[in-house]
């Protein structure tokens, strides 16, 4: 696996190509490295994260991670073939679609701030401001269904 090393790297892939478990093994650190950056950016412009916050990134990371290890494993592992333009092309149309998924969400959770805000009165909103565990779990599990999906396509073209 080449890190730093771009000449030898594109040598390489010239030469021999890359096998599956080391596609795999590229695309796995991208993800985690560009979900960790993500997570962190985040965090510049908050003034006080919670509890909630911290949990919400863990679990990003560790979604982003499993789920692709996940679409790997679905792809028949080192054996599977096309990982990468599966992985690629099959997740982001999965993804177009599960955007239509977070207008319910906005919904929900508009309703949920609404009768929250409502509840609470004037001298305690400051508290709902915050990320709460509702806001983490339910974009928690559009992640994870989201992974879900890419990985039960995957396997649709790993079987065919």
């Amino acid at each position: 696996m080449y890190v730093w090393n771009i000449n030898a790297l594109k040598k390489h892939l010239v030469e021999e190509g890359l096998s599956e478990a080391h596609t795999f093994y590229y695309i796995l650190l991208f993800v985690g490295l560009s979900s960790v950056a993500t997570e962190f950016v985040a965090y510049v412009p908050t003034e006080n994260p919670n509890r909630w916050n911290y949990i919400d990134t863990a679990l990003s990371i560790l979604i982003s991670i499993a789920g692709t290890v996940y679409a790997f494993r679905a792809n028949r592992g080192a054996m599977g073939k096309n990982f990468a333009a599966k992985y690629f092309s099959i997740g982001f149309v999965v993804f177009i679609r599960f955007l239509v998924y977070l207008i319910p969400l906005g919904f929900v959770m508009f309703a949920y701030y609404t009768i929250a805000y409502a509840m609470a009165g004037a001298e305690s909103t400051s508290e709902l401001d915050a990320t709460s565990g509702f806001e983490v779990l339910l974009f928690s599990a559009w992640y994870m269904l989201y992974y879900m999906r890419v990985a039960k396509h995957i396997r649709d073209t790993a079987l065919a």
